[in-house]
């Protein structure tokens, strides 16, 4: 057994011990779930050759699957709701950034080669591992899809020199692939989750249409930037017992999800300029980890996708107009957001509807996941918020325990649920114990998890010594023509571009705070100082619980420390 596996089995030793004879509801829940995201240490191979198992179920699944179940009926209020929503959002585009536009518009091709929508990603590619444009560019890493070509003129509109480069090479042929790779990164304890490398060119514009596929959802009333608070503080509401009966609220959750939404569904629901837009700039093909051969799509996207997320929401959001219309046997006008929400697949409804969404989202091509879906009952869990009756009672996720930094990320998460419950004061100690000397400053709430241990107050201390993570990246000399990228790159100063990633160090940073600093309302100050907004559990909790919880975080830590 290596040291990695000691760590972790003493963490969950302490963690068994804590909860050893204790039955409410959130020690059950984390005693059923803290190891669920755990990784220690033990072979990727076997996670990575299930999760690569599953998708290759997926691609079976959606290629034969057939869309006879759906009725003429749900494909008209799909598609009603869809160009709707669309409709409304090239207006709202339109008049936002000036464009041009023409009645029952469903999409401005302007917006591909408008600054606002364009964006080039952080991501890997299909061609290689660099993550900026720039970085890409010097290695020759861009690459495309055949399909893609017939977009080139948006690029030249938005970035001429960008397009002469990228342009040179495709004259050469260089940098043509039949479709993205894949990768796999940790998910939990079982399984990896498989992420596709889209090729460069293809992202720009993938991402140029998720953009604009949000505001079109934005101005139908479903924000993605703030969704996810919504669907959790939903979430709450529906598990409050007082809430009972058929006009409570309730919560569906799908598997796979982003892989399931096959092309054949997308050609019957969406208007013929958005399918084309979906087949010329997705990857039809893909590569998988260890493969040197490509396989055929049969879905619309992947994860890696970057319009994969909001037509996801937009297409769960018109599953469930369409089971509301059947419902009723007529035709709604809208979606109330006072009790619908969606966020990709984390969809919630009145309990009313809860049979039939199923039920239509079964004949759509999905997987209803039953054992994370609730109607009955006083529990409801969406986008990570866990409540029984009201009470948030959602367990510590510990990821790794590998350096220093994942060790206070955990200490942090386990501070943060002892606050809201009782004290794992064994496990805590643990971690405290894992903790080198320098690594155990005490920060204020707002700082991140990694850069010390939290503590609500500053009454003890004006000054606050943390340590603070800086990436040191190797320094590359931007030739000429790169230089006409430079306001592409922040970090591009002085004919200097730095790649990410290349160097981790750590440096101890002093600052002064304030004196009676109150961590549920922070001034605009310290707020714009650290672009901190307040969290969903702000929303979750009342001003005194917050206080307590602070309270007790504050008794935990001083009695840690004194040990």
């Amino acid at each position: 057994m290596n040291n990695n596996s000691s760590v972790y089995e003493g963490y969950c030793q302490a963690v068994n011990t804590d909860l050893k004879g204790r039955s409410d509801v959130a020690s059950t829940r984390l005693l059923e779930r803290f190891q669920k995201k755990l990784n220690p240490g033990q072979s990727k191979t076997q996670a990575d050759i299930a999760c690569i198992g599953k998708f290759l179920e997926d691609i079976e699944r959606v290629s034969t699957f057939n869309l006879n179940g759906m009725t003429d009926a749900n494909i008209s209020d799909m598609s009603y709701y869809i160009r709707r929503v669309l409709e409304q959002g090239t207006i709202a585009i339109s008049d936002r950034f000036g464009f041009e536009t023409w009645p029952q518009s469903t999409f401005l091709p302007e917006s591909l080669s408008h600054e606002f929508f364009m964006s080039f990603g952080h991501g890997k590619s299909a061609t290689g591992e660099a993550t900026h444009i720039i970085d890409k560019i010097c290695r020759d890493e861009i690459s495309y899809t055949n399909s893609i070509k017939g977009f080139l003129p948006f690029l030249n509109a938005y970035h001429p020199p960008l397009y002469n480069s990228v342009a040179e090479m495709l004259r050469d042929n260089k940098g043509k692939v039949e479709g993205s790779r894949t990768s796999t990164v940790a998910k939990n304890e079982t399984t990896s989750r498989l992420i596709g490398m889209e090729p460069s060119i293809n992202l720009w514009f993938q991402l140029a249409i998720g953009k604009y596929l949000e505001l079109c959802l934005a101005s139908a009333g479903l924000n993605i930037k703030n969704q996810q608070t919504k669907n959790i503080l939903m979430a709450q509401q529906g598990s409050l017992e007082i809430n009972q009966g058929d006009e409570n609220l309730c919560t569906i959750d799908l598997q796979s999800a982003s892989d399931s939404i096959s092309i054949d569904l997308v050609k019957k629901v969406f208007p013929r300029e958005w399918v084309d837009l979906f087949l010329n700039t997705r990857s039809s093909h893909t590569l998988l980890p260890g493969s040197d051969s490509y396989i055929e799509l049969p879905m619309i996207s992947t994860m890696g996708n970057g319009f994969t997320f909001p037509l996801l929401t937009l297409v769960c959001s018109a599953i469930v107009f369409a089971a509301q219309c059947e419902f009723h046997n007529m035709n709604i006008r809208y979606l109330d957001w006072k009790v619908n929400a969606i966020y990709g697949d984390d969809v919630i409804i009145k309990k009313k509807y809860f049979d039939l969404t199923c039920d239509v989202f079964h004949r759509a091509g999905f997987i209803v996941n039953h054992n994370k879906s609730y109607s009955i009952g006083l529990f409801r869990e969406s986008c990570g918020g866990d409540f029984f009756n009201g009470v948030l009672i959602t367990p510590v996720y510990v990821k790794d325990l590998k350096t220093q930094e994942d060790i206070l990320i955990a200490l942090n998460q386990v501070l943060d649920w002892s606050s809201k419950h009782f004290n794992l004061s064994n496990t805590l100690q643990y971690l405290y114990a894992l903790l080198d000397k320098q690594h155990r400053n005490l920060v204020p709430t707002c700082f991140a998890d990694s850069a010390g241990i939290k503590y609500p107050t500053t009454e003890r201390k004006r000054s606050v010594v943390y340590l603070e993570m800086v990436k040191v990246p190797k320094k590359l000399r931007i030739t000429s023509l790169l230089l006409l990228f430079c306001y592409l790159s922040h970090s591009a100063i002085n004919g200097y571009y730095m790649p990410r990633g290349i160097k981790v160090t750590w440096q101890i940073r002093k600052i002064y705070w304030p004196f009676s600093w109150d961590s549920k309302k922070v001034t605009s100050e310290v707020d714009n100082i650290f672009h901190r907004n307040d969290s969903w559990e702000d929303l979750v909790f009342s001003r005194e619980q917050l206080r307590g919880h602070q309270k007790r975080r504050v008794c935990i830590i001083d009695g840690l420390m004194t040990v």
